[in-house]
Parts: structure tokens; C-alpha cells; sequence
């Protein structure tokens, strides 16, 4: 983490956009990005630390641009401060790549990988796009291959560290454990983001199983607005739903973590696990209070207890 922050501090970039890198909140909120290189080293013993060092640099800044993009690209209008922002982030994409320059050889076989991870990525998010203008039905597999998709540059790290250690062998096994981690995460972000998707006029894998529900139900919910859809995500037992399958998937992951020995990232994942059980409990407690007929004031006031969303 410090060799991050020395690092940003040497940029000739915006103090604002400094801050945003590496004060604490974001450091806290990107944690998984800043430590995966040293998660996933205990499997390639020959990569050095000046090598893990540079990579958690760079791997993490090339992560934060494509967060920068995908915010640019959600945002339901186009803003002078946000091209403002995306300028500045294109500038920390051309840094970053000349970083990667420097450490694997260009022409090579990480750039291979990188491509086909780049090419997944946005293949995924104009998917993705063109399922939430045309509000196309989703299946679990179109999402989940979805979530794979535009989780692929994060599997480029694994490929980085495969080449600088010269051991292809652990490749599979870590991509099958990331690849767990994001589709898991998409499900539980389905849930938390659902109104704030709906007024950035994106249309989720939740949003499809709730319009699903309403149909099956005849219900007015669609005539009667956001709120009520809202609240069908929970009473239709689909917010429930996609956090345990999300902790499936993050089980599984643990599960590899585990059988690697990749002790680092077995406790991130035990600890996102034991939140998980705690969010699922609590939206099964807000589930039985609303079928119920006891609206709690939060809801009412349109807003989530804290507990489900924290």
C-alpha cells in the first residue's frame, strides 16, 4: 500500500484526483485490487517483491481507470466534470500501461492475454448495454457470463504474475477463483444498486426476475412505480435469492483459495462471507416485516435499513 501511495504522490496529476487514488475510504472500498497481487504470490514463489510492488502499482490504477469508465459510462447524462474526470483518468491509463511496459516485455505473452481479457471486457459491457435499452429477459447462465465478462481485465493479473514467474500452471485454478468473486459480488450489487440502476435507466438481472414476478402475479406494480417494485425485490423472496447465490459463488472461491494456500485471500473471503450472512439475514427479517403487512419507516421513507445494504 505504500508503494501506491509514494507512487501517486509523484504523479504530476490533481490533487483531487490523488485523493480519490489513495485516501483512506478509497484505499478501504478497493482493498481486493490493492492486495491481489500479494493474495495470489504465495502461488508464484519466484515473482520478487520489487516485482509485486510494481505490479500492485500498476494493476491497481489500471483497475481504478476502468472504475472511472464504468461510472462515465452508468451515468445516465454526460457532464463537463465528468469528461473532466475521464480526461484525467486517460492520463493515468497511459501511465500505467507504460509501468506494464516496463515490467513485461511488450510484444509478449501477458499483452496476448491482455488483449483477449480487453476484448471480453467490452464485448461484455456493450452486451450489457444493449440488454438494459432493449430490457431484454435475462437467464442466471446470460448473467453470469455478463459478470464474467466485464470482470475479465481483473484476470490479467494472473496472467501478469504467470509470466513473470514462468508457471502457467496455477493459471485456471485463479481465474476460477476471481471469476467466482465478481459474479458473486454482481449479485449482491443487483440487490443493493437496484434503485439507483432504475433512475440511471439500467435494467439488471434483479429488475427482469421482479418484472417476472409482477407479471406472474398480475400485479400493478409497473403502472404504480419504482417503489413498489422496490419493494417486491424483497417480499417476491428475489433479493434473497440472489445474495445466496452470490454466497455460493464466493464460497467456491474460498473453497480454491483454500486448497491453494492462498491464506491472504481466504480471510478477505471468510470476512465477505460472514457480511453476507448478516445482509441475508437481515433482508430475511425486512422480508418477513413487509409480508407482514408492518411497513418499517424506512421503507416508507425509501430507503433500505442500513443492515441490508451496509
Amino acid at each position: 500500500m505504500q508503494a501506491v501511495q509514494d507512487y501517486v504522490d509523484s504523479l504530476p496529476i490533481s490533487e483531487t484526483l490523488k485523493q480519490e487514488l489513495v485516501s483512506p475510504p478509497y484505499l478501504h472500498a478497493y482493498r481486493l485490487y490493492l492486495n491481489l497481487p500479494r493474495y495470489l504470490a504465495p502461488v508464484f514463489p519466484a515473482v520478487s517483491e520489487a516485482q509485486l510492488d510494481r505490479l500492485t502499482i500498476f494493476s491497481y490504477l489500471y483497475f481504478r481507470f476502468v472504475v472511472a469508465v464504468d461510472d462515465v459510462l452508468d451515468a445516465p447524462l454526460s457532464s463537463d466534470a465528468g469528461s473532466e474526470r475521464l480526461l484525467q483518468y486517460l492520463g493515468l491509463y497511459e501511465t500505467t500501461v507504460l509501468g506494464l511496459s516496463e515490467l513485461l516485455p511488450a510484444g509478449g505473452e501477458f499483452w496476448q492475454a491482455f488483449y483477449v481479457c480487453k476484448k471480453q471486457y467490452i464485448a461484455a459491457n456493450l452486451r450489457e448495454k444493449h440488454i438494459s435499452r432493449q430490457r431484454e429477459a435475462f437467464t442466471e447462465e446470460s448473467f453470469e457470463e455478463l459478470a464474467n465478462g466485464k470482470s475479465a481485465v481483473v484476470y490479467a493479473l494472473v496472467h501478469a504474475l504467470a509470466v513473470l514467474a514462468g508457471d502457467q500452471q496455477p493459471v485456471e485454478d485463479l481465474i476460477n477463483c476471481l471469476r467466482g468473486i465478481h459474479v458473486g459480488s454482481q449479485y449482491l450489487d443487483d440487490v443493493e444498486d437496484f434503485r439507483q440502476d432504475a433512475r440511471n435507466g439500467q435494467f439488471t438481472y434483479a429488475h427482469h426476475l421482479v418484472d417476472v414476478f409482477i407479471d406472474n402475479h398480475g400485479l400493478e406494480a409497473r403502472v404504480a412505480g419504482e417503489e413498489y417494485r422496490f419493494r417486491y425485490l424483497y417480499t417476491s423472496g428475489t433479493a434473497g435469492k440472489l445474495m445466496q447465490k452470490g454466497r455460493a459463488h464466493y464460497q467456491a472461491s474460498l473453497a480454491i483459495a483454500q486448497r491453494l494456500g492462498l491464506d491472504g485471500l481466504g480471510q478477505y473471503l471468510q470476512a465477505e462471507l460472514d457480511t453476507f450472512t448478516e445482509q441475508l439475514r437481515a433482508t430475511n427479517a425486512l422480508v418477513q416485516e413487509l409480508r407482514g403487512d408492518v411497513l418499517p419507516a424506512t421503507l416508507v421513507a425509501g430507503q433500505v435499513p442500513a443492515a441490508v445494504l451496509m
